[in-house]
């Protein structure tokens, strides 16, 4: 159940004014269609966890615990930064002729590949007994932090506390990165 909630909390806080949150609003308001923007996105969704868990189920067999850790600590520490740097441009996808769901599914991939949301996961998934767990707490969280922007897509931009959120995500997760990465020395 703890690694349900923390991998849960972790990527919802991480998901927060992320890119694919605000490319799944975008689409949301170019095609008014959010069913299958939002299908699109939850599939690309339980593609990325389920190779995150599959890559966190490799590292546990070949690293040892305190190691596993240290890797626990660089994922909250690659999360901090993620958080802290100014976000880059989003890609609005216009060139992109699909229908909605493949457009999600595939936009979302994308920006999802790499992102600290999966780094997150991976390091559940590697410290976890079962580390299919991870994979569902970081689907439930990162779906979480996204619906509100297919319910509020038009007006999810410019709200100006996603700034001030993400900032104290970053030192959140910054803490927690020295408070595990010391706990693993």
């Amino acid at each position: 159940m703890d690694t349900l909630l923390l991998t849960m909390i972790a990527t919802f806080v991480a998901e927060i004014g992320d890119r694919t949150q605000l490319l799944v609003a975008l689409l949301v308001v170019r095609t008014a269609r959010p069913g299958p923007i939002f299908a699109g996105f939850a599939a690309a969704t339980v593609v990325n966890c389920t190779l995150s868990v599959l890559v966190g189920s490799f590292f546990a067999s070949v690293i040892s615990g305190h190691a596993l850790m240290m890797f626990q600590a660089l994922a909250l520490a690659f999360a901090a930064i993620a958080m802290l740097w100014p976000r880059l441009a989003l890609d609005r996808l216009d060139g992109w002729r699909m229908a909605p769901f493949w457009l999600a599914l595939l936009g979302c991939l994308v920006l999802e590949f790499g992102d600290k949301s999966q780094f997150l996961v991976i390091a559940g998934a590697a410290r976890a007994d079962l580390p299919w767990i991870a994979g569902l707490g970081g689907a439930i969280g990162i779906a979480a932090a996204t619906l509100p922007a297919v319910a509020f897509a038009r007006r999810i931009e410019g709200w100006a506390p996603l700034k001030w959120l993400r900032f104290a995500g970053g030192i959140g997760f910054a803490a927690a990165a020295v408070v595990i990465g010391v706990g693993a020395l």
